[in-house]
Parts: structure tokens; sequence; C-alpha cells
């Protein structure tokens, strides 16, 4: 089964959110967002990836990360941009101005990123409950959240297969 990842466009111009939403569309569930409110009334736990054109308004981007940090969201942020600069120091860049694939393809690569990071802190929250019941010795818990870790650890090599070391860096070390 295929897993449409979720994705805020967020852009003070409607045309361009809208073509970049349809653009996203086929392969992802699009929320579009025409201010900065509007894209955080859109931030929940199931979004994968944000988007935000820093058109929105002063401090835009800010507001923005500073809401997904502070709800503590495991989503990748991006900033729209109309160059073709990959990177900046802090953000990751996601240029408007490339072909739709390859703006299709940067936004999967946030998104699976996002993934790979919310299976990532399951797995984690799974190895404190193990061991916790290891420290109160019930054997048949123990067991069953062994089975768990088991089956989770194969989803997150499968979420990992995708990314390169550098997404994996990202997405274990970095906070979006």
């Amino acid at each position: 089964m295929t897993v449409r990842h979720l994705v805020i466009v967020g852009s003070e111009d409607p045309s361009t959110t809208d073509e970049l939403a349809a653009v996203l569309r086929d392969t992802c569930t699009v929320r579009t967002a025409y201010s900065t409110p509007e894209v955080l009334d859109r931030l929940e736990p199931d979004v994968d990836v944000v988007l935000v054109d820093p058109g929105l308004g002063e401090d835009s981007v800010e507001t923005v990360r500073d809401a997904v940090a502070g709800r503590e969201l495991d989503c990748q942020f991006g900033v729209l941009s109309t160059g073709t600069d990959d990177r900046t120091d802090d953000d990751i860049q996601v240029s408007v101005a490339a072909s739709e694939r390859d703006f299709r393809e940067r936004v999967e690569q946030l998104a699976t990123r996002a993934r790979y990071r919310k299976t990532l802190e399951e797995y984690y929250e799974l190895v404190q409950a193990s061991a916790e019941l290891h420290a109160e010795d019930l054997p048949a818990q123990r067991d069953q959240v062994q089975r768990r870790l088991e089956a989770l650890g194969r989803r997150l090599d499968d979420a990992a297969a995708p990314l390169d070391a550098e997404a994996l860096f990202r997405a274990v070390l970095d906070d979006g």
C-alpha cells in the first residue's frame, strides 16, 4: 500500500499555491494556506511536510518553524524559493522554479524523511516501554513488546531504504 504524505503549501499568491498543490496531488494529500495563520491552523501531528513562502509576511518562516518545534511535530519544513539553490544554512529550500518532476521529488524526499523520523520516534517509545517491562519483570508483556519492536524494526528499515546518509542524518539529528 502506497502512503499518501500530508503536505501543507503556504503562499500568499493563491495561483502559485494552487499550482504547487496541483503538482503534488497525484502523490500527496495537500492542504493549501494563503496566510501564516492559515498555515498554523493546518498544523497537526499527521503533517509530513510544511512548505512556506517567505512572502506570507514578515517573520512567516520563523513563526511557522517555531510553531512546528513548539508543538513537537515530526514533520519536515521547507522554504519555497524562486531560485534553484537547494539549501541555505538553516532551511531546506524548495524551488518553485524547478520542473514539476523535480519539485515533486524534492517534496517526496522531505516526506520520506518525515515518515522515517515518525517511525523512529515510535521505535524509541517502544524501546523505553520494553526497558520498563524488563525492570518490572513482566515476561508476557515484554515478549509482546519485543514482537512489536521486531515488526517496527522492519518498518524502520523499509522507511530508511530510500534515504541517503545525509537524509538519514538530518532525520535523526535535526529538528526538521
